[in-house]
């Protein structure tokens, strides 16, 4: 019975990076993006920055969630934090 249990959870997740798969949503891919970024180095140890982070990306695409974040036929580069966008709107400021 233990082993049945344990089968599914061993199984999940293996081999499947979704911060590499497009058009990935939710906290989950966020964080995972997040932290990749935080052991990378590139931007510090900051963590009140990766908080930032996080905040944005919730408050652009409800963490990739919004219907408004990948659409057919639109620049779905942009992904969680639909940075081009924020940029010109502060660039219009």
């Amino acid at each position: 019975m233990l082993l049945i249990s344990l089968v599914p959870v061993m199984g999940q997740g293996r081999g499947l990076d979704k911060t590499r798969q497009p058009e990935q949503s939710g906290t989950d891919v966020l964080l995972a993006v997040i932290d990749q970024l935080r052991q990378s180095g590139i931007f510090g140890a900051d963590p009140f920055f990766f908080q930032f982070l996080s905040r944005v990306s919730y408050v652009a695409t409800e963490d990739g969630m919004s219907t408004t974040t990948y659409q057919p036929g639109a620049n779905n580069a942009l992904g969680f934090w639909q940075v081009s966008i924020k940029i010109k709107i502060l660039y219009l400021l």
